[in-house]
């Protein structure tokens, strides 16, 4: 996310391009999201078969300089179908994931600092005025998440969900 807001990067692309792909996805719905986030235009009705839509969302890539961003993709088949960018014309492709060595070129990212997860979890909690003095049961649920990117924003949902009392049940 932090990548498509950086305002260097949006000036670096004629289109930002994302999609969710997810464990089970619906190729055909994410490339009529593509197609649309790439020509503002709905995709064209001759395109009923999946290859056609391929087809059309490639061609309409063509010539452009877009970045893609696939995120949580779990199959490296998905990437290389929904993957349309013309790399001549100077885009990128960007593929989130968790599974290893899912596509050529990839950066581990690792896990986030402490300071890092207890800034994500504090933030999902709208607790941000706790950054700079977290209490102990903040510290606790950052080590609890094993300081996991996914994990931190649902822990921190449920944590504004309980209010005052989260330090003391969590």
């Amino acid at each position: 996310v932090q990548l498509i807001r950086d305002p260097e990067v949006g000036a670096a692309f004629k289109r930002l391009l994302w999609v969710p792909v997810s464990q089970e996805p619906d190729m055909f719905g994410l490339i009529r999201v593509l197609y649309y986030q790439l020509t503002s235009r709905k995709l064209p009705a001759s395109a009923e078969e999946e290859r056609d839509a391929v087809q059309e969302l490639r061609q309409a890539a063509k010539g452009k300089r877009v970045l893609l961003v696939l995120d949580d993709c779990w199959d490296a088949k998905h990437g290389e179908l929904l993957n349309c960018v013309d790399a001549d014309a100077g885009s990128a492709c960007v593929i989130t994931t968790r599974i290893r060595n899912l596509a050529k070129g990839e950066v581990s990212c690792g896990l986030l600092s402490q300071e890092e997860s207890l800034s994500l979890l504090l933030t999902s909690a709208d607790l941000k005025h706790l950054i700079d003095n977290p209490p102990a049961a903040a510290m606790d649920a950052v080590e609890c998440c094993g300081r996991l990117a996914l994990a931190l924003p649902i822990a921190g949902g449920m944590i504004r969900q309980m209010d005052d009392v989260w330090q003391t049940q969590l």
